[in-house]
């Protein structure tokens, strides 16, 4: 019954993305975030992924000519773009050209379909609905996850679910971005029982997180649900409440969650801790080597120059801005970790002056910018550097880039100003 539900449902969106390119974007980010096809048990069997891109792309023909241009006015595209530069030029240095290739040729797939969203969405409602999918994709996993947990009275997720959240630690770090979504989706939607669907998202998430025993989700969504507290007009009371989410799942697993945190005081003594570190020295080995070029994309060669000069299993860096340094060189890892600082500077800065010009609107760039600064802390303990979900929230900063643009160049005067749909209630344009 499941598989039925989901071709049938996956069917319908591939026909309505011909029509509707934006309903084929918005259920391509719906598939690459939840994946259903593992939840009706046919992971991987068949091309879902491709046949929704390919419906979406085919449906945006007529639009790409008149819109492409979009993306050379948009430093986030652009800088996604001039990305793409280093990561070329280290598969064509790789040692392994051919594994290489076929990581980077995943990846270019991936993102070009995500930077359509960049062409396709230009207004409020675009981002609004863009964000909606996010919060409720990734949110319907951790919800799986975290009732499971409390129902059979808490337990220790070693392991995770599917595609890019494969391990407990990439689960974590997914749900943690998304808890991120899901709190300010609460302020995107109008009705009550929206709003509490939402809230029980975060609670239900916050409790898959805490049930992962993942130490760097854990200091990122502290981070996190403190910067969220501090920005709020009623500080106390919006810890508290978050405080009040995480209480009961800490409950039920205290004495392992205890024990696990406590190894971030000693590392010397957490075999999981040291090995990073090693992975860490070995990478800037890496680097002297290979400044310039890297290893070649995808992290091949980096398994292989490590399985020929450490002992043991070979593992990937653990550390996205390493992995990318190592992978791509000094000029990959220079536009990587500047895209995220930037973008989670930027999309303060504009949160603060929308506040004051348009209050009820700062909660889009928040919501980005929260779940971009979960990524950037969790990024210093995982290789998550060809991480889909990150690059989805760089091309929606994107799109609230323009609906920016488009407010900043509204004339100064209007009878009467424009309707802005916040999620709350129209608000009125404020003049500029």
């Amino acid at each position: 019954m499941r598989a039925i539900v989901f071709l049938i449902l996956v069917a319908a969106i591939c026909v309505a993305a011909i029509l509707r390119p934006r309903i084929g974007l918005l259920g391509y980010i719906w598939f690459a975030l939840m994946r259903p096809d593992f939840l009706a048990y046919m992971p991987d069997r068949y091309p879902f992924s491709i046949a929704l891109a390919v419906c979406t792309l085919l449906g945006s023909l007529p639009l790409i000519p008149a819109r492409i241009h979009r993306l050379f006015k948009n430093p986030f595209t652009v800088w996604l773009l001039l990305l793409q530069i280093p990561c070329v030029l280290s598969v064509l240095a790789a040692n392994d050209r051919a594994g290489a290739w076929m990581a980077y040729s995943m990846f270019i797939r991936s993102l070009a379909v995500i930077l359509l969203a960049a062409v396709l969405f230009e207004s409020l409602e675009d981002l609004r609905r863009m964000l909606l999918v996010m919060a409720v994709s990734v949110g319907f996993i951790g919800a799986k996850f975290g009732l499971g947990g409390m129902v059979a009275g808490g337990v220790i997720y070693s392991q995770g679910y599917h595609g890019f959240m494969s391990d407990n630690n990439t689960l974590a770090l997914s749900l943690a971005m998304g808890v991120q979504l899901c709190w300010y989706a609460r302020r995107m939607v109008e009705k009550p029982w929206n709003k509490l669907a939402f809230l029980f998202l975060v609670f239900t998430n916050v409790a898959t997180v805490v049930m992962t025993l993942s130490r760097g989700a854990a200091l990122a969504m502290a981070a996190a649900f403190v910067k969220i507290s501090a920005q709020s007009k009623r500080r106390i009371l919006v810890l508290a409440g978050l405080l009040l989410l995480i209480i009961p799942s800490y409950l039920l697993i205290e004495t392992q969650y205890t024990h696990r945190m406590s190894t971030l005081t000693d590392l010397s003594e957490d075999r999981s801790a040291m090995s990073r570190i090693t992975l860490a020295r070995l990478a800037i080995e890496v680097f002297k080597q290979r400044p310039v070029l890297g290893l070649g994309f995808g992290g091949k060669d980096f398994l292989q120059f490590q399985a020929d000069n450490l002992p043991g299993t070979p593992h990937m860096v653990h550390n996205s801005y390493l992995q990318m340094l190592v992978d791509t060189g000094m000029f990959g890892f220079l536009l990587f970790s500047g895209l995220v600082a930037w973008a989670i500077f930027w999309l303060g800065l504009s949160a603060r002056r929308m506040r004051k010009s348009h209050p009820g609107m700062e909660i889009y760039p928040y919501a980005i910018q929260m779940a971009l600064i979960v990524y950037a802390i969790t990024s210093l303990f995982y290789p998550r550097a060809y991480f889909d979900f990150f690059y989805m929230l760089i091309v929606a900063a994107g799109v609230w880039y323009m609906v920016v643009k488009t407010l900043a160049s509204a004339p100064a005067t209007a009878a009467p100003a424009p309707a802005i749909h916040t999620g709350l209630k129209p608000v009125a344009a404020s003049p500029r």
